[in-house]
């Protein structure tokens, strides 16, 4: 009774609010608050703004680029750049759309973040009044939160490293792993520590990007003997999960641990945690109390228009927008590369990822999206029961006509299957997901290829990269070929 009563005081506490102008209105007052003294705000004149009108009026539009040299000054350590003080540590973003970046965050940056986790728990809680999460442990995949520093000395780090470290310590407390384990660089080493710290505890949630959550599941699996897995797999209710499309591996998760548990996928990025999905459907709602956010129709966007920026409480239902954000770490409408469709608009919008502003494949001007990749793996491993673990999708330009190339990480069930039967099967899903790449199969596109690559390829071909790899996002597509062939060929 104790523990429902507590579920159900924290689930109050930090509900979502349901009033939406008035939530965007006071992020914004917040952040132009905490910016009112700094470089961008007297560049731009924000110090008379009081409305989002305003805010609009005087705020251009802006791309990494234009942020480029303001943050490249707090990298340094100069103050109040960007926002109030100076930076308490850089986010390394995963490359996955270009170069690594590094993104600032502030004290008013992480204290949000520390917000939305709350919001997040409390909305799991809402819908499991009985749940243990707050007197069990937690496992939290994540990078590191160390991996180097700028010259002025400041720490940078994986987003999700970070946001494990600097956590709400109502969490933090119960979260697994330690600091010293979440720092090791070596991954093989640090699987090894985190299956350590796991023995024997009570684990009612694992979070993690799942193509990481499962191989380490089923390495736990493999180290632990039966009873101390069966002990670990029989308390863990719920998996949080970042980064990618959980359905194509919900099922081996649930094969790996032997039973069904709860789903909970976050929106994500280096930018901050916006928001949730829906559990068992695609749609997710924002977290709107610390962000702000505005819409950009995509159509606008692509000729290069880049007004009028729409509110949230604006949106038309079915439409696709570029999404702009200004959080903590500054006042700016910032593009992060994300495309969403509106799936409800009204008092409660919800949203559906649609695709990337940048990254497409586009050998033909066919344009096929990350969504339409992820939506046709999905199905066919479904039909095939078994999903590979890691996939890239790519280009192939030799000969007379390009043609996708599929690298896949090795998957016995998919072996089984003829290479041109596996090639031609992702071309007839692909054709339901990307009507123009209907258009052009066979006669401007020549057939799929499948190539299958050893598990530890991803893995160090991230570290090739530039980006840490074992915990981090490995992008679904990649424009050229070569980006990939002449690591195979190594």
């Amino acid at each position: 009774m104790f523990r429902v009563m507590t579920n159900r005081a924290l689930a109050w506490l930090f509900s979502p609010s349901d009033s939406l102008d008035r939530d965007q209105d006071r992020a914004l007052r917040r952040i132009l608050r905490s910016a009112s003294k700094t470089d961008i705000s007297q560049n731009y004149g924000f110090a008379g703004v009081r409305s989002i009108k305003e805010y609009q009026e005087k705020c251009p539009v802006h791309h990494y680029h234009d942020l480029k040299p303001y943050w490249q000054e707090t990298e340094r350590g100069k103050a109040d750049v960007v926002f109030h003080g100076t930076a308490k540590s850089f986010a390394l973003t995963s490359g996955t759309t270009g170069a690594q970046k590094r993104v600032p965050l502030s004290d008013s940056f992480l204290e949000s973040y520390r917000g939305a986790q709350m919001r997040l728990l409390s909305v799991y809680l809402s819908r499991n009044r009985n749940s243990r999460v707050l007197d069990s442990k937690g496992l939290i995949i994540t990078g590191r939160s160390r991996i180097t520093q700028t010259s002025a000395g400041i720490p940078c780090g994986m987003m999700s490293g970070i946001a494990l470290e600097t956590m709400s310590p109502i969490l933090r407390r119960k979260a697994l792993p330690t600091n010293e384990t979440l720092n090791i660089a070596d991954w093989d080493e640090k699987m090894i520590q985190m299956v350590r710290e796991i023995a024997g505890q009570k684990v009612a949630y694992v979070f993690g990007i799942p193509s990481v959550l499962l191989p380490f599941l089923v390495f736990a699996r493999q180290t632990l003997t039966r009873e101390q897995f069966q002990y670990f797999a029989a308390h863990v209710e719920v998996c949080f999960v970042s980064g990618v499309d959980c359905e194509i591996y919900r099922e081996a998760i649930h094969s790996a641990l032997g039973k069904k548990v709860d789903f909970f996928n976050l929106y994500a990025a280096s930018e901050g945690l916006m928001g949730y999905q829906i559990s068992g459907t695609s749609r997710f709602r924002l977290f709107t109390e610390r962000l702000f956010f505005e819409f950009l129709p995509f159509s606008e966007y692509q000729r290069g228009r880049y007004e009028p920026r729409q509110t949230i409480t604006d949106l038309s239902e079915d439409e696709e927008y570029v999404l702009l954000l200004t959080n903590g770490s500054g006042a700016f409408s910032y593009v992060i590369g994300d495309v969403l469709r509106c799936a409800r608009a009204g008092r409660i919008p919800l949203f559906e990822l649609a695709g990337r502003t940048t990254l497409m494949l586009n050998a033909v001007t066919e344009k096929t999206t990350v969504e339409a990749i992820e939506k046709v793996m999905g199905a066919i491993s479904r039909e095939l029961g078994e999903c590979p673990g890691e996939f890239v999708v790519t280009v192939k330009r030799e000969g007379r006509r390009p043609n996708y190339v599929w690298v896949l990480q090795e998957c016995p069930t998919w072996r089984q299957r003829p290479a041109e039967w596996l090639g031609n099967r992702l071309d007839e899903l692909l054709c339901e997901h990307n009507a123009h790449y209907a258009s052009f199969i066979g006669s401007q596109l020549a057939p799929s290829e499948v190539l299958f690559v050893g598990s530890g390829f991803f893995q160090s071909w991230l570290s090739a990269r530039g980006v840490e790899g074992g915990q981090q996002k490995v992008p679904r597509i990649v424009p050229e070929l070569s980006e990939v062939e002449s690591y195979l060929k190594g």
